[in-house]
């Protein structure tokens, strides 16, 4: 679902370059997509920023042996902010496909390839004109693939048949440069596809793309995804102006002044998504400031400085929350109404990506590396289903 929640109920606590490695992969090139990982494989966007070719690699998952690796685009690399990589999105996998949205040509393409590595189909979603790159990572519903083109020529919103490519629907969105991933979620009864951008928070119906709701906010720029629970929803951004929100989401249209729960610009999350759990939100901005709100009411709960700067987002497993530094330090702490630090593992390379937890095992992307880590002497178990960001 890319809530940053894994069903496991026991996960790794403790690791190091050393300690509770299972294996170790080198990864080529560049990128900062989290791993997506679908039965015994593992997907990894990367770019060979020398050479300007996109790639998509597939790992076995008990070994780490690179079973594929498949060339997407060659040549045609666009302009980019230089913390962002030719490769930020994050695959999703349906079961018979992969999915990856690339940025190459002055377009947005999407990507579908079957598990083996051939490419089934190409879409272009548009053209693409953005002063910072990529970063949206693609969402899956019922037969629909589901991604977000923010930029300032033909910013869109746009579905696309999951087994064809053929286009789906089409939602135009405010014209100017936006990072934010899509998510769908059962919330207030019904799903909703929900999405933070320029001046607005919208919810759409993922399967036709109609307008259910919106709200009106300052903030012209959003880099994360949203989070829900039950009946309402939490949305972040910080440029120009900051801006956290938690909107009930049963409402119809223009909702702005009578469906804010409440806000805040205080100490508000850009790139790391907000996560909430059993009636409280948790975030951990990019500076390191980990915080826990009553979900309801916006109270704050606990604040905690964290050691380094951050743009993965937090993963919730086993009832502990992992929040990985760019230095590549994870931070374990308790999901709970008190702070309550469970062990920092430091692995010394730098890591934007987000963590994933399937199966009893860590498998966390660094700038050289893909980790499979947990305890080597148990058994890795097989995940029910995908998880990704």
């Amino acid at each position: 679902m890319g809530n940053n929640k894994s069903s496991d109920r026991q996960s790794p606590l403790r690791w190091s370059p050393t300690e509770h490695v299972v294996w170790k992969a080198p990864v080529p090139g560049r990128g900062h997509a989290t791993p997506c990982v679908f039965g015994d494989q593992i997907f990894i966007a990367t770019a060979d920023e020398e050479r300007h070719i996109q790639f998509l690699l597939c790992y076995d998952r008990r070994t780490g042996q690179l079973l594929w690796q498949t060339e997407i685009h060659r040549d045609g690399f666009m302009r980019k902010h230089e913390k962002n990589s030719h490769a930020s999105a994050t695959p999703a996998c349906d079961g018979e496909h992969v999915f990856l949205p690339l940025m190459n040509g002055d377009a947005l393409w999407l990507t579908a390839l079957d598990l083996q590595g051939n490419i089934k189909w190409q879409q272009e979603v548009g053209p693409f004109d953005h002063g910072n790159g990529y970063g949206s990572s693609p969402v899956l519903y019922e037969s629909l693939v589901i991604v977000t083109s923010e930029c300032k020529s033909e910013s869109c919103l746009a579905a696309f048949e999951c087994s064809t490519g053929n286009p789906a629907w089409r939602v135009e969105r405010r014209k100017t440069d936006n990072f934010a991933t899509p998510i769908v979620g059962q919330v207030a009864g019904r799903p909703q596809l929900l999405i933070n951008g320029a001046r607005s928070v919208s919810s759409y119906e993922p399967k036709t793309g109609k307008s259910l709701w919106h709200v009106r906010h300052s903030t012209e720029v959003a880099a994360c995804t949203m989070a829900f629970e039950e009946d309402l929803v939490f949305a972040s951004g910080r440029v120009p102006e900051k801006d956290l929100l938690c909107v009930r989401a049963d409402g119809s249209g223009d909702v702005s002044d009578t469906h804010v729960e409440w806000r805040t610009n205080k100490l508000i999350t850009y790139v790391p998504s907000p996560l909430v759990h059993e009636g409280r939100l948790y975030l951990v901005n990019d500076d390191g400031i980990a915080r826990c709100l009553e979900a309801h009411t916006g109270e704050e709960l606990w604040r905690q400085r964290l050691e380094g700067e951050f743009s993965a987002s937090p993963l919730l497993a086993a009832g502990n929350i992992y929040a990985t530094n760019e230095a590549g330090t994870t931070f374990v702490f308790g999901a709970g109404p008190e702070f309550e630090l469970v062990a920092r593992n430091d692995i010394g390379e730098e890591c934007l990506a987000s963590p994933v937890i399937c199966g009893g095992r860590v498998f966390l992307r660094t700038s050289r590396h893909l980790y499979c880590l947990g305890n080597t002497e148990s058994p890795l178990s097989r995940p029910k289903k995908k998880s990704s960001k």
